[in-house]
């Protein structure tokens, strides 16, 4: 039964789920830029492909930056209750 991940997980047990991810997300990628690049002139290509990949990795980057900000507060509140 899974029940969650600990910090005892090694790379073998995460290899699968991140690969898995990995790949979706590869895959859900080409359709996006289609989408949002398919329609535009050859003049404004290169400045909106330039655009299009700032806000895509900003958002890949503020995700795990918010994420391990919030654990980290987390953690400090749990030794904080503790008194340690």
């Amino acid at each position: 039964m899974l029940t969650g991940m600990t910090p005892d997980w090694d790379f073998n047990e995460l290899l699968l789920p991140v690969a898995l991810w990995g790949m979706s997300l590869m895959i859900a990628m080409v359709p996006i830029s289609n989408i949002a690049l398919g329609t535009l002139p050859p003049e404004k290509m290169k400045g909106t492909y330039g655009l299009f990949n700032l806000t895509r990795n900003l958002g890949g980057a503020v995700r795990p930056a918010a994420s391990a900000s919030r654990a980290a507060f987390g953690v400090f509140e749990l030794e904080q209750c503790r008194g340690t």
